[in-house]
Parts: structure tokens; C-alpha cells; sequence
């Protein structure tokens, strides 16, 4: 007997987790935002500001090609940081980070995540099935 679409989503999904795969709780845009720059954080040791992370999306979306996409997640992204910290602190002047997006040379520091159903909505509303 055929297996169904949502049987073999989730046999995907537990297979992914079962290597290490975190399920993330992403079902929108607004979420999938949210966790990008919870995880960026996380990643890099570093708050964002909105405005910061408004130019880290910038920098991860100025290019369309699939090849110059893949190098900017490579390479490191130099951030000028905000005077006014996201604690309302104020710094004497605006510095640069720099962060990672990937570790290329040490791969148990990434985290890989997983989700289900996904829904994006601009001219059209499209649902991602299983995203990784």
C-alpha cells in the first residue's frame, strides 16, 4: 500500500532528528525570522539590534545566484555595529563584528534544524513541506 505525503514528512523529519536535527518551531515568515536571528546570536555569541539584523538580511539577500549565495554563507560578514546596544546601553562609538554563518572547519559547532509546513505568503502563498 502507497505511504501518504504526511507519513513520509514525518518519517523524513524523525530521520533528521534522529542525526542530530533540531525540530524547529517555524510555521511563517515572522518565525522563520525570528529563529534566523535567535540563532545567529547564538551562533556568534552577539544581541542584535533590529536595525543590525535588518543589514545582516540585507548582506544574505543582495545576490540571487545560487553560487554567490553559497559563498557569502562561507565567508564572514562584517557588521558595523549600533551605538545604542539592544540593553539601551550607549557605546562611545559604532565598532565592527564580524559574524559566521557557517564553520566550515569545525561542523559539530553548526546547528541543523528541521520544520514542517512552513507557509510564506508575497504575491502567492506558498507551504513548504519539510524545510531544512
Amino acid at each position: 500500500m502507497p505511504q501518504s505525503e504526511q507519513t513520509l514528512e514525518n518519517t523524513l523529519v524523525e530521520q533528521l532528528i534522529s542525526l542530530g536535527y533540531e525540530n524547529a518551531d517555524v510555521v511563517d515568515e515572522a518565525s522563520l525570522l525570528a529563529n534566523l536571528k535567535a540563532q545567529l546570536e547564538a551562533f556568534n555569541g552577539v544581541i542584535l539590534t533590529e536595525s543590525e539584523f535588518g543589514k545582516v538580511m540585507n548582506h544574505l539577500t543582495r545576490s540571487n545566484a545560487v553560487f554567490e549565495k553559497a559563498k557569502v554563507l562561507r565567508d564572514k560578514m562584517a557588521l558595523e555595529r549600533d551605538c545604542v546596544r539592544p540593553d539601551g546601553s550607549a557605546s562611545q562609538s559604532s565598532d565592527t563584528t564580524y559574524l559566521d554563518f557557517l564553520d566550515d572547519t569545525d561542523l559539530q559547532r553548526n546547528r541543523f534544524q528541521v520544520t514542517q509546513q512552513v507557509t510564506m505568503e508575497d504575491s502567492y502563498k506558498i507551504r513548504y513541506d519539510v524545510t531544512v
